[in-house]
Order: structure tokens, then C-alpha cells, then sequence
């Protein structure tokens, strides 16, 4: 296990490296939560949303004293979570917690897109079947209209916290994404590549 003291927490969407950087963390030795909180019922998104909306400390019921949280994000029919997605959220979280360091993992739109529409279980039906921050139920049909989804939170999170020490953006397909990463947390990352990559339908 590594000496560190932080909390890292990616404020982009799922597939955009969410399954990389979680095993990059791992391997690093930093204790790594992806969707959910050592089981499928303690659903990130919900816990950080819910303590948000108690006045309760955002990390409440986080274990760790250091740790990264990889994909915060939930969704299934009728029940969906995206406290990336409530600005106000993230602003308490920067404030109340300053070993709380933010990664825009960044993914071009396009790319984006087109890997969430072949997401497994019909991630894009999900989508549009349910009330998301930026995009109400019915809403993300075209591509266009997630697109525009997208390049609104990209634009709102470099607006809100690009001048911040303790915020930085990754794009995930840049060649440099480990040693940059390393840089920024100040401690050896030695694995970046593609995990969870989608299948390509015929």
C-alpha cells in the first residue's frame, strides 16, 4: 500500500476510462469504488446525493481516509444517481474536504456517444427513460441532443474548477494520461490502458 493522503473523485460521465482509472488506482494500492460501496445496495450516487440533501458531510460513510471514487453514476429504469451532474454538490465537496481531489476524465463527444449507445444492458434506453440533471426523461434520442449534454457539463466543470490545484482534466486518449496522473497525486501510477473496452456490433 502506498502512503497517501487523498480522496479522488472522477466528475465525468461512464465510458470515458471510468474502468481504466479504477484499475490504475487498484494497482497503485489505493482502495478503488466503482458504482457501488463494497456491494451492489450501497450505490455511490445515492449515498453522496443523500447526505448532500441531509446537510451531512458529502463522504459520509466512507471508510477509507483515502480512497477513489471512479464512477459515481447509477442508472437503471426508474432510479438514477448523478452527483457529478449537481455543481452545488461538488462545490460543498472542494470546500468542506481538501484532500478531495477532482479528475475531468475527459472523452471527445463523438467517441462518447457512440460507446454509451453500445453500452451492454441498453445504456442509452436508460438514458432516455429517465430524469438526468441536463437531460429530462424523454430527452437524449440523437445525438446531438447528448452531445450537447455532454459539452454543457465539460464547459460548466472547467468553468466552476479549472483554477483550482485540486482539479484536473484528463483526456483518455492522451499518450501522457499515466504520467500526468502520477504527477498530479504526487505518487508512481505504473498502469494505464484500456479496460472494459465494448465489443463492436456487426
Amino acid at each position: 500500500m502506498v502512503t497517501f493522503n487523498k480522496k479522488i473523485i472522477l466528475i465525468g460521465f461512464p465510458k470515458a476510462g471510468t474502468s481504466s482509472f479504477h484499475k490504475s488506482f487498484t494497482s497503485a494500492g489505493i482502495p478503488s469504488y466503482h458504482q457501488f460501496l463494497y456491494k451492489k445496495s450501497n450505490v455511490i450516487g445515492k449515498i453522496l446525493l443523500d447526505n448532500f440533501s441531509n446537510n451531512a458531510n458529502i463522504l459520509k460513510g466512507f471508510p477509507e481516509q483515502s480512497f477513489a471514487l471512479t464512477e459515481i453514476n447509477f442508472t437503471s429504469i426508474g432510479q438514477s444517481f448523478w452527483p457529478q451532474l449537481n455543481y452545488d454538490l461538488l462545490q460543498q465537496l472542494l470546500e468542506e474536504d481538501k484532500s478531495v481531489h477532482f479528475i475531468l476524465n475527459y472523452r471527445d463527444p463523438t467517441k462518447l456517444i457512440n460507446s454509451m449507445k453500445r453500452w451492454h444492458n441498453n445504456f442509452h434506453y436508460r438514458l432516455i427513460k429517465n430524469d438526468i440533471p441536463g437531460l429530462p426523461c424523454g430527452k437524449g434520442k440523437t445525438d446531438s441532443e447528448l452531445q450537447d449534454w455532454v459539452r454543457n457539463h465539460y464547459e460548466l466543470v472547467r468553468n466552476k474548477f479549472s483554477k483550482s490545484d485540486r482539479y484536473i482534466e484528463l483526456n483518455i486518449e492522451d499518450n501522457l494520461v499515466r504520467e500526468k496522473l502520477s504527477k498530479f497525486l504526487k505518487i508512481p501510477i505504473n498502469w494505464w490502458g484500456v479496460e472494459n473496452k465494448n465489443y463492436e456490433k456487426n
